[in-house]
């Protein structure tokens, strides 16, 4: 039988550089946020069954946040197929320990957020390209058109990132559409407030097994 081994990242959403160019005291400091993201990106897994089945997934949590800064609720706005599921809730579960009402920084209690896992069968060619930052660079060089249509699928695909509705917002500037420029800049606004955590675990390749962790920016 012929081993699949393969590469998964875990990247992480809504936090600062683990690494900056000129680090500070404070981004120094392991802050309770940290300490909840790191735990995801270091025990969720691609199950089993999805690699077989070559198959991607996403599963959207929305928890309620008690007037004390508790976890109070949760319940499942996507749900995929069980493997999914249950491997989350799993990870979840143990996860609730680390809940300190520190993890919402500034965004307020007593109020309902969205946890999102992305899980995404990248094949065994290797990494699957950076698609965000190929738009970021089309944008860059003044090619919005082309920029358009990678944002447009990722959005489809992602439509919990708030960075993609900002880099769409200003493709539309620079194509012109003000009316569509101002609404994705307030999808990103409003995508940014609501959804709390975003993973995305991405496996592929035949070569090495290691767990990598990165970040949205």
């Amino acid at each position: 039988m012929r081993l699949l081994s393969i590469t998964v990242l875990a990247f992480l959403t809504f936090l600062p550089p683990l690494f900056a160019a000129n680090p500070s005291l404070e981004d120094s400091i392991l802050t309770e946020r940290k300490i909840w993201e790191e735990f995801f990106a270091k025990n969720l897994r691609y199950p089993a069954e999805a690699i077989r089945a070559q198959e991607s997934a996403r599963i959207v949590l929305s928890v309620k946040i008690g007037p004390e800064g508790n976890l109070d609720s949760l319940f499942l706005v996507e749900d995929a197929p069980e493997y999914f599921q249950d491997h989350v809730m799993e990870v979840f579960s143990l996860g609730t320990s680390l809940w300190n009402k520190a993890i919402l920084e500034s965004r307020p209690a007593d109020a309902r957020y969205l946890i999102c896992f992305n899980f995404e069968f990248g094949g065994t060619n290797g990494p699957p390209a950076n698609r965000q930052k190929m738009a970021k660079d089309y944008i860059e060089k003044g090619k919005p058109e082309k920029a358009l249509k990678i944002l447009d699928q990722l959005i489809e695909k992602q439509p919990y990132s708030y960075k993609n509705y900002e880099l769409r917002s200003e493709t539309h500037r620079q194509l012109g559409n003000t009316e569509l420029a101002q609404k994705d800049y307030m999808n990103s606004r409003l995508t940014k407030k609501k959804v709390l955590s975003e993973f995305d675990v991405v496996v592929y390749g035949q070569v090495t097994r290691r767990v990598e962790t990165s970040l949205h920016l």
